[in-house]
């Protein structure tokens, strides 16, 4: 069934992160951003508030208005401190298959929420679409076929800590880096965000599939870490 458009989406746009998705992804420029401790990786996170003043400038809302919508809609499996999050190993296949586990159990239990689901909310107010539909069935063959890149043949990840990579996008992999240090949390985190591209689609005629920036605004209302890389002037 195809879910009609819920009240809350009334207004939408895009803003990105730089987690990583393609190696041909450019950094999103930086609006009050804030440095943190980052081990491996050096980078910047947004605060909530600097997230929600940029959405509300982006799609024209009031800050209160999207700052309700944040506080609302964020779930707790996607809003983590990626960056100095004090890991002190590298992911190892054992911790591959628990965050899998973690983010499989989130997924049915917003497809069994139907219309009251925080993503399927999430989805709307970001596309502005009247009508989505949402594979929760390729999302979850995603999450299952994750993998670790342990010898950068998919990525350097210098500035990336999961893609997604392939030939289309109703045929990609989930990739994250395995060189990184990163904890159990965190990495549910980076699949979990992987896995919702390309999940929610348009009904009406075109291409079916969200921009990735319209996806990402989408996340950053489910409590998605909008992390920028360094910079070499940084």
């Amino acid at each position: 069934m195809t879910p009609k458009q819920p009240a809350a989406a009334r207004k939408a746009g895009g803003i990105s992160r730089a987690k990583g998705r393609r190696r041909s992804d450019k950094a999103a420029k930086r609006l009050a951003t804030k440095k943190v401790p980052s081990g491996d990786i050096l980078g910047y996170a947004m605060s909530d508030r600097s997230v929600a003043v940029a959405l509300a400038r982006i799609l024209g809302m009031e800050f209160e208005e999207v700052e309700d919508l944040m506080r609302d809609l964020a779930q707790p499996i996607l809003k983590v401190a990626m960056l100095g999050s004090g890991a002190t190993q590298r992911p190892s296949k054992l911790m591959l298959e628990s965050a899998k586990v973690a983010v499989l159990r989130f997924f049915e239990d917003e497809e069994a929420l139907g219309d009251a689901s925080n993503v399927i909310q999430a989805f709307y107010i970001a596309s502005r679409e009247p009508r989505l539909t949402f594979n929760w069935t390729q999302a979850r063959t995603r999450v299952r076929r994750a993998r670790l890149d342990r010898r950068r043949a998919i990525d350097t990840w210098q500035f990336c800590l999961a893609m997604l990579a392939g030939a289309t996008n109703s045929d990609c992999d989930i990739w994250v880096a395995g060189t990184r240090k990163i904890d159990v949390d965190s990495l549910a985190s980076l699949i979990c965000h992987e896995a919702l591209h390309n999940m929610a689609r348009r009904v009406r005629i075109g291409n079916p599939y969200l921009a990735e920036e319209t996806e990402h605004i989408a996340m950053a209302f489910l409590g998605d870490p909008q992390l920028m890389p360094a910079t070499s002037a940084d």
